[in-house]
């Protein structure tokens, strides 16, 4: 086995772990016992329980983000059936990652400053690009006249922000994820049009 393949190994065993007993219970000799590896030889990939678990929320940060992409190339389609499109994708690839349920609830629950701050750089390079298609989104409804033009893109990717990841945590917690969604997606299907005007 390659170094980059037992590295994984040893992410994949993490994320299992942490999935199983969250952040918090996961023990470093958890993720060797289910990597298959001696505890003291994740210290070679590693520097702590730290960098594995923001690791793991990169990566799956980056596996959603994969999947998004399709829905942000705007051309040859209308930008609100496109946003529209990728904000329903959007929560349901968030609400079938078990490890995402537990970091959004992490996030905004939890004491631990160290754990939310671990998550937020684990989040931030999907953050960043998320914004910057909200801005973009913006930027072309301004310039189509469908959106004001007074609208600031920064703000309007922000409020964006700000709304689903409170939306991330409602879902979380819901005990009636089927009826949530079919509520957010009626709502989406109702205020898009309404702030694009069409």
């Amino acid at each position: 086995m390659g170094k980059n393949e037992t590295r994984q190994n040893i992410l994949s065993a993490a994320r299992t772990a942490f999935v199983q007993y969250g952040y918090e219970k996961t023990a470093m000799e958890d993720i060797a016992n289910l990597a298959n590896r001696a505890k003291t030889s994740i210290y070679y990939y590693f520097d702590n329980k730290d960098e594995i678990f923001k690791t793991v929320v990169e990566q799956e940060c980056e596996s959603i983000r994969a999947k998004l992409e399709p829905y942000t190339v705007l051309e040859g389609q209308m930008i609100s059936v496109k946003l529209r499109d990728y904000l329903k994708k959007r929560v349901e690839l968030i609400t079938s990652s078990e490890l995402f349920k537990q970091i959004s609830i992490a996030e905004y629950s939890d004491i631990n400053l160290k754990l939310g701050s671990l998550i937020h750089k684990g989040r931030e390079s999907m953050d960043i690009w998320e914004k910057e298609f909200f801005i973009k989104i913006c930027n072309l409804g301004k310039a189509s006249g469908i959106l004001n033009s007074e609208i600031n893109p920064e703000q309007f990717a922000s409020i964006f922000e700000m709304l689903l990841k409170s939306i991330e945590v409602q879902f979380v917690i819901s005990e009636n994820r089927s009826e949530l969604k079919s509520t957010y997606e009626a709502m989406i299907d109702f205020i898009i049009p309404k702030v694009f005007n069409y």
